[in-house]
């Protein structure tokens, strides 16, 4: 008879709180949510249109609309990618009846991207234009686990 060895790991998450510099949020940032919100849109319309006409989903890609619009080039690829998962995970919670049909984003309402640190993993920045009971203007480091020996 075999026996397993077991190893005990604990994960540690780390939350950070970085405080970006005002050209960051006076910026980088406005162009971040414009983009991600125009993306957004854009490939929701395309998706529906296509559906109504085709009756069947549209896999469109982000450079697809970097082709297009050259304006999306200049922001964080990381940011407009994470938007096109953003997408597909409302679509897919949709049609597990776990949420309504996806909306369109508006200028006025809450805005946040997220984008990936490659040299750190899978680990991610979320910036929130209006965070819910934390000072405005705040970045914060989600998703940080490490093993623990």
């Amino acid at each position: 008879m075999k026996t397993r060895k077991t190893i005990d790991v604990e994960n540690i998450a780390y939350k950070f709180r970085i405080l970006p510099e005002a050209i960051h949020i006076d910026y980088y940032f406005p162009r971040w949510f414009g983009c991600r919100r125009f993306l957004w849109n854009r490939m929701l319309a395309d998706k529906s249109d296509f559906y109504k006409i085709m009756g069947f989903d549209l896999k469109n890609e982000v450079t697809d609309y970097k082709d297009v619009y050259a304006f999306l080039n200049e922001v964080d690829s990381l940011v407009l990618a994470n938007t096109k998962l953003d997408l597909s995970k409302a679509f897919e919670n949709f049609f597990k009846g776990k949420a309504h049909y996806p909306r369109f984003k508006k200028k006025s309402s809450r805005q946040t991207f997220t984008t990936n640190i490659a040299s750190t993993g899978a680990k991610n920045l979320r910036y929130d234009n209006e965070p819910r009971g934390r000072s405005q203007g705040t970045i914060f480091w989600v998703q940080g686990s490490v093993p623990f020996s």
